[in-house]
């Protein structure tokens, strides 16, 4: 039997895909290593927002005096911590390889790769430690990434954790110094600061979160420090020695010792072992080139999800992945990543998408909204914090809405509709049209836009 398309990995690329082709008819054969889900379910998205939430109660319950509650004693059980995440990991995968049968997805564990291509363009699958083949139409990686660590002076004297081996821990170090200024090193930086742990985050670029709206990155900063994060940014790394770390900072030489120390500085794409030497595929840096359907060099070869390192998020790859699915449908669609949302899970979430604000800098035509997370009551009264805002980018004579920014409690919940505007390419007149409900959090947009729109009615 010949399948229309097989998919190597069943994360959120190849899940996803697996879905979508069976839903459209096509005759999938899903391959996974492990366990479904990739690393968004079993060591990233999903495990460490478990353990940020967390944190996350434990800090504002050590605040509880700001909405009239008394609480005399708070402790961490990491222990009982590490059983509510297992626990909710397996019950997240449970039931999907069942699910796969019944959409008529054939399934076959075990680390598959490409072995041949036949003269038809049909590709043939192996599995290692097998001797089965399997043939294909259409072929997608989607095998993921994992944590990277760059070599440094002493570096092998560290006992070092990734953010893997932090999503495992039964005890909290007294003390841990992060190395890395993206999304896992802040969010990491967060999870240990508000559990209580004594945090130093160690960062190369001035600022943290370097692709972000410079308000965005402002914020994160100054909460960081305001919970107690002895932050450094703009350093040169010079050495390890065990836990102690030498960096040069404002021009001057400083070490830093702690119990533990965390690499958060990025990640690797899973190409080894695929077969894919003898396919002279296009590549950067590591990471497999694609066009905006998804296509890689070879044609009938998709890549998607962190394999590409286009965006290394679960939900472009899902995106990427019906992108990818659409072409081999012949229906026409195209990858676009200026909708797709970015959110860092701090203490206060920060979201953005499109445009930022540096982005329009020595660029005429573009019109900045910002007000601040207080004028949507709710966030006060729920979460008793002021900082925060909603800053909205808009484009030409009837603004139409390119970028927009929220640093705020839950924000990772209202930067959709912004991104939806962006996506549809909506004025602020169009948005405001819409009416948010009150009181919510997410009435900040609303009140970013309206009072802008309405002196123009």
């Amino acid at each position: 039997m010949t399948y229309d398309i097989a998919i190597i990995g069943g994360g959120p690329a190849g899940s996803n895909a697996a879905e979508y082709a069976a839903r459209n008819g096509l005759r999938v054969l899903l391959f996974e290593k492990k366990h479904y889900g990739g690393t968004c379910l079993n060591e990233g998205c999903i495990p460490s927002k478990i353990l940020l939430h967390t944190a996350h109660l434990y800090h504002s319950l050590k605040s509880a005096k700001v909405h009239a509650l008394e609480i005399d004693a708070l402790s961490v059980n990491m222990k009982a911590l590490q059983r509510r995440k297992k626990s909710y990991v397996k019950d997240f995968g449970a039931g999907i390889e069942e699910f796969y049968k019944e959409m008529g997805v054939e399934q076959c564990f075990g680390h598959a790769y490409i072995d041949s291509r036949l003269k038809d363009g049909t590709f043939v699958i192996g599995v290692k430690g097998r001797k089965e083949r399997y043939q294909a139409h259409k072929v997608m990686l989607a095998t993921g990434s994992r944590n990277s660590v760059p070599t440094f002076e002493g570096i092998e004297t560290c006992p070092y954790w990734t953010s893997s081996d932090v999503l495992m821990l039964e005890e909290l170090p007294k003390s841990v110094s992060i190395v890395g200024g993206g999304t896992i090193a802040v969010e990491m930086a967060s999870f240990f600061v508000n559990m209580g742990v004594k945090t130093t985050l160690i960062q190369r670029s001035q600022h943290l979160l370097k692709e972000m709206d410079k308000d965005i990155r402002t914020a994160v900063e100054e909460e960081l420090v305001r919970h107690g994060v002895k932050l450094y940014t703009g350093t040169k790394l010079k050495k390890f020695q065990g836990h102690t770390i030498t960096f040069e900072h404002q021009g001057r030489q400083k070490s830093v010792t702690s119990e533990a120390t965390l690499i958060a500085m990025g990640r690797s794409a899973n190409v080894e072992e695929l077969g894919l030497e003898e396919l002279r595929l296009k590549h950067k840096k590591g990471y497999i080139l694609v066009d905006k359907h998804l296509e890689t060099s070879l044609k009938g070869l998709y890549a998607c999800g962190d394999i590409n390192g286009l965006s290394l998020l679960a939900h472009s790859a899902r995106r990427e992945a019906q992108v990818a699915i659409n072409h081999i449908l012949n229906i026409k669609d195209g990858m676009s990543y200026k909708d797709i949302p970015q959110v860092v899970y701090t203490h206060a979430e920060a979201s953005g998408v499109g445009m930022t604000e540096q982005d329009t800098i020595g660029r005429k035509g573009y019109n900045i909204h910002k007000v601040p997370i207080a004028y949507a009551g709710r966030h006060l009264i729920e979460f008793g914090e002021n900082e925060g805002f909603c800053k909205i980018i808009t484009y030409g004579k009837r603004e139409r809405i390119v970028g927009g920014h929220i640093f705020g409690h839950l924000s990772s919940e209202y930067i959709t509709p912004v991104a939806m505007a962006v996506s549809l390419g909506l004025t602020l007149d169009q948005l405001t049209r819409i009416p948010f409900p009150h009181p919510t959090v997410a009435e900040v947009v609303h009140h970013a836009i309206f009072p802008h729109t309405y002196s123009k009615q």
